[in-house]
């Protein structure tokens, strides 16, 4: 976690020898998903973005936190029902506890879900809005994932490279939200490319992609290193028909990169290790041209697994590994960088 994405280890600390791949130009036109204002509230809400979490898990989870809380009142050995009632009975320690519990929670995740006291991440004080990169998916077979055994199992790789845009602009995830986002709130993700292609047996492909959403969200996890103020970097892209090149396939419908991003690039050099370690930190990081921040040059990829066993994501979304992305380059543009400039102000 101190130095990847969600505890993946960039492959230039694998590899002291590797080297950062040539910078390409970005395209300067973005293209995203038809824009729709969400309804009410200020006009800080942003446009109405699509959730793929299933609502009626909320319902759920608003049943079993409404059940619990009701006994926690009302069953004569729990606390406080036990001193309403005055029963006098053995209090239930265990009972009381896992009802505490799941009201905690239960109370904490719909509250996040529907967008109260905020539900979506926070762009630390030096963020990287407006910044634009060149990002290529790798999708293959990777250690722990939770595909199927003959996904990928030959080792080839699908290369897809996309240039996006990670927008100012404010959207609203549709109820309950994207839990990997932090919530309902982000900021718009842009395609800048007329289409994307991959490379098969039959020579390129085309792959439909539509923008997303983007979010940063804080390193809280206890003992993690935020040098460089380092920060969470979440986003995602949707794939309606997916991809497929020999068996391995990028299954239809979004795809969540978890990543890392820092404030101030130049603060990295000061993560602990030894110089060796340093040094392969160093190079894992791409700069943002124009600009003090930067990237993890890598970050995982997933999809979400929900179903039965974790009741569709009531309590959490499980996801499958569908391998990692690569930065290639950003950069900040200039009329990017005088709002920066005007916001600071």
């Amino acid at each position: 976690l101190t130095r990847g994405a969600e505890g993946f280890l960039p492959s230039a600390a694998r590899n002291p020898a590797a080297r950062p791949t040539a910078s390409r130009p970005l395209p300067p036109s973005p293209r995203g998903p038809p824009p729709q204002r969400a309804e009410g509230g200020d006009g800080e809400r942003g446009e109405a973005v699509a959730t793929t979490s299933v609502p009626y898990a909320s319902y759920f989870l608003l049943f079993v936190t409404v059940r619990s809380a009701w006994q926690l009142a009302t069953l004569p050995t729990e606390v406080p029902g036990a001193f309403l009632s005055g029963s006098g009975q053995p209090i239930d320690v265990f009972g009381t506890a896992f009802d505490l519990f799941f009201v905690s929670f239960g109370v904490r995740q719909l509250f996040e879900q529907s967008g109260v006291g905020g539900g979506g991440g926070e762009l630390p004080p030096d963020g990287f809005a407006g910044t634009k990169a060149r990002v290529t998916l790798d999708v293959g077979r990777e250690r722990g994932t939770m595909m199927e055994e003959s996904w990928a199992a030959s080792g080839a790789r699908l290369l897809l490279p996309v240039n996006l845009s990670f927008s100012r602009r404010p959207v609203e995830i549709d109820f309950p939200g994207e839990e990997s986002l932090g919530g309902r709130r982000a900021r718009r993700l842009d395609v800048l490319d007329d289409s994307v292609t991959l490379v098969g047996p039959a020579g390129e492909v085309r792959v439909d992609v539509a923008g997303g959403a983007w979010s940063a969200l804080p390193i809280d996890e206890p003992g993690a290193d935020r040098s460089g103020g380092a920060f969470k970097l979440r986003f995602f892209l949707d794939f309606p028909s997916g991809a497929e090149r020999n068996d391995v396939t990028l299954p239809p419908g979004r795809v969540f990169f978890s990543g890392v991003g820092f404030a101030d690039v130049a603060g990295v050099t000061e993560w602990s290790g030894d110089e060796a370690d340093r040094s392969a930190v160093r190079r894992s990081v791409v700069r943002v041209d124009g600009a003090g921040n930067g990237l993890m040059r890598e970050g995982r990829l997933t999809c979400k697994r929900n179903g039965p066993l974790n009741l569709w994501g009531s309590f959490g979304d499980t996801n499958a590994i569908l391998g990692r992305y690569r930065v290639d380059s950003a950069e900040m543009p200039a009329v990017e960088r005088e709002l920066d400039a005007v916001d600071t102000a």
